[in-house]
């Protein structure tokens, strides 16, 4: 495990993976006594770059192989974001059950929650799901689980035939009010683009790239690739 923490205090994530990647596939690791340990870092190490196939990879075996592992609960929450990232909304469903009717009273079910309400609309369950997300967005629980309940929400309601620009966008904005993230600043310019609402178009935009220097390098480059349209149609205005 050494190179894993020279790797780690690097922040090396790739290289990370790569050793750690052993204790999965080398069937002569399948009983190291840290192998449970291992898989979890890899998937944490995985999602730092974002490669959730990766890291749903290492993740499910852990809880497959190690149900006894210390940070079990925690597990559990890992893995459904990446199931989230990935979409694979049946193995999301049967994490989300389990972990209920497991630890129904754990301080983590708010995750899980949102996790079973985002597999519910992913297999079209629509209108159940987003009332469980406006649940949670509502309720006084984790900021981070209700803002990103808010986000859902704004997604979810933009897959809805009509699309409801403002309602998402007031989604949108409720998430970056509780719990600011890069996709919600995103999402938040792209509504405002729609509505024609260039000063919260730019506000936002401007926000994903200024506030997340280490966010999600593809978000942070579509929000860029927003601000000279944006910029334009401000100068008409002046």
């Amino acid at each position: 495990m050494l190179f894993r923490s020279l790797y780690w205090k690097a922040e090396d994530w790739t290289r990370c993976v790569k050793t750690l990647a052993a204790f999965l596939d080398d069937v002569k690791l399948a009983k190291a006594k840290a192998r449970d340990r291992a898989l979890y870092m890899a998937a944490q190490a995985s999602y730092k770059f974002y490669d959730y196939a990766g890291g749903v990879r290492f993740a499910q075996a852990l809880l497959r192989e190690h149900p006894k592992f210390e940070a079990i609960e925690e597990a559990y929450v890992f893995a459904a974001r990446g199931l989230v990232e990935t979409r694979a909304w049946r193995d999301l469903e049967l994490i989300s059950r389990t972990f209920v009717a497991e630890w129904p009273k754990s301080d983590k079910r708010p995750r899980l929650d949102l996790c079973a309400a985002l597999a519910q609309i992913g297999q079209g369950a629509a209108d159940k799901g987003l009332a469980g997300l406006k649940s949670l967005a509502e309720s006084e629980t984790y900021e981070d689980v209700k803002g990103d309940a808010a986000y859902y929400a704004g997604l979810a309601t933009l897959q809805a035939n009509p699309q409801n620009q403002q309602a998402a966008l007031v989604w949108f904005e409720k998430s970056v009010k509780v719990f600011p993230r890069e996709a919600a600043c995103l999402e938040a310019a792209r509504a405002a683009m729609k509505l024609e609402q260039w000063a919260k178009a730019r506000e936002y935009a401007d926000r994903a790239v200024r506030e997340f220097p280490k966010g999600n390098p593809a978000v942070i480059d579509d929000a860029r690739r927003l601000l000279p349209t944006v910029l334009k149609e401000l100068a008409k205005q002046k």
